[in-house]
């Protein structure tokens, strides 16, 4: 009976990692500004929204919490502000002579370089690592063309009022907005309202995304995997060129 309970519990701990591996990561944020007045609000959910981390920050300071569903787990407390301990400095008990230098035993040697041609050194040294960064390009290009895969953009919209002082400059803005509008798609959506008679800036917006963790995982992987067998290549190349001091 108990390693069935044990099974069982084994089973669920397995299915609840699985899903968070497999399943999207919903991640959101909205917020506004709006006559020095400002709040944002984000979350991050997993399990298909079952269980997750929710916070805001406003004038007030950063708050969080755990939530499950819709009912929250955990709130942390909130810190009881010390007050400031006052103590008397004891600078005169213990003085620092600041211009004080160490004795020298005699004039410091010139140092020669050892090198008796850096132009070439230099030149070498390039060209070996331009070498490597031409065998590690592809392995970066894979692992960035694998990490586009990770994060998913569901939507995002934005409603500004502007106001840059200058009517001029306000209506050039407003055309640069809805040139760029026609461009971005369906799920971007931005709404721009001109204020010509005065300075002025609020607004509100939010944004929704999702991260695959899986994927995440396997491009990690796959770069520490090729990018290792680039490091025992280069490795065995400096082995065979010089193999005594290669060990050292």
């Amino acid at each position: 009976m108990f390693a069935e309970i044990l099974m069982g519990i084994g089973l669920i701990l397995f299915a609840v990692l699985a899903g968070v591996f497999v399943l999207p990561i919903r991640i959101g944020a909205a917020g506004f500004y709006r006559d020095a007045s400002y709040q944002v609000s984000g979350f991050a959910r997993g399990l298909c929204g079952l269980c997750g981390v929710v916070c805001e920050f406003d004038e007030t300071g950063l708050q969080w919490r755990v939530v499950l569903g819709p009912c929250t787990v955990w709130r942390p407390k909130a810190k009881s502000r010390a007050s400031p301990l006052t103590s008397e400095s004891d600078e005169g008990d213990s003085p620092v002579d600041v211009s004080a230098e160490p004795e020298r035993d005699g004039p410091t040697p010139k140092v020669e370089s050892a090198a008796k041609s850096p132009d070439e050194a230099w030149h070498k040294r390039a060209q070996q690592y331009l070498g490597y960064a031409a065998d590690a390009r592809p392995i970066l290009m894979r692992f960035v063309k694998r990490l586009l895969r990770v994060i998913k953009f569901q939507h995002a919209a934005m409603d500004v009022e502007v106001g840059l002082g200058d009517p001029a400059y306000t209506g050039r803005l407003f055309g640069y907005v809805e040139a760029v509008k026609r461009v971005l798609g369906k799920r971007i959506r931005i709404s721009l309202t001109p204020n010509f008679l005065q300075p002025h800036f609020a607004g509100e917006g939010s944004l929704r995304l999702s991260i695959y963790l899986y994927r995440l995982l396997w491009a990690t992987l796959a770069l520490a995997v090729r990018g290792g067998c680039l490091a025992a290549k280069i490795w065995w190349a400096k082995r065979k060129v010089n193999p005594l001091t290669a060990d050292h």
